[in-house]
């Protein structure tokens, strides 16, 4: 499972859990296992706020998540790398091994 961030100022947390083709997004499970090669799934139909939609390319899920950053975030929150979430278990976010984001 791949993850794509899309920063946006928000003060919510994030945290994420794979667990085979399903994301966890703060404990909201978001179920990809009907996701066909090829076909995306817009952000309504993926079950969580939190997630700008999917999609299935070369056999690999692609999800892209909301990331929320506070106001003085720095560049590794404002642009992140996309994620490898090869095996299940938490995904590691941007700007800390934490497992959340968003103000404490």
């Amino acid at each position: 499972m791949r993850i794509v961030f899309r920063p946006a100022r928000s003060d919510l947390a994030l945290h994420l859990v794979r667990a085979g083709e399903v994301l966890l997004v703060n404990g909201t499970p978001c179920d990809f296992s009907g996701l066909a090669e090829g076909t995306a799934c817009p952000p309504d139909g993926t079950g969580s706020p939190m997630v700008a939609g999917a999609r299935r390319r070369g056999g690999t899920i692609e999800v892209e998540v909301i990331l929320p950053h506070g106001p003085d975030a720095p560049e590794g929150l404002r642009d992140p790398a996309p994620v490898q979430a090869l095996v299940d278990g938490p995904v590691p976010l941007p700007g800390g091994d934490r497992g959340e984001t968003g103000s404490d």
